[in-house]
């Protein structure tokens, strides 16, 4: 039955059109993660968003639409200001 969740989510997520709509499916991914469902089977990356501003409600949105093309994203957000240093360092 969770898988079906899952499954019903990227579906959703895929014919998405609306930015309402994006917010409150990202919602769902996050009751399902939380809740503790194990997810389907998809690709899996890692993603450091880095930048100047607040990036949380990126992160939340662009984690959806990943899942919603199979891909699973470990995303990370370093500390602010620091996108020179990111990039820099070669184990981030």
């Amino acid at each position: 039955m969770q898988e079906e969740s899952w499954k019903a989510l990227q579906t959703a997520a895929n014919g998405a059109t609306e930015a309402t709509e994006f917010r409150r499916l990202a919602r769902q991914l996050a009751r399902l993660r939380a809740g503790g469902a194990p997810q389907i089977p998809v690709q899996e990356i890692t993603l450091s968003i880095i930048g100047r501003a607040t990036r949380d409600f990126l992160a939340q949105q662009l984690d959806l639409a990943l899942i919603a093309r199979g891909i699973s994203a470990a995303i990370e957000l370093p500390p602010y200001s620091s996108a020179l240093q990111q990039l820099l360092d070669a184990d981030s």
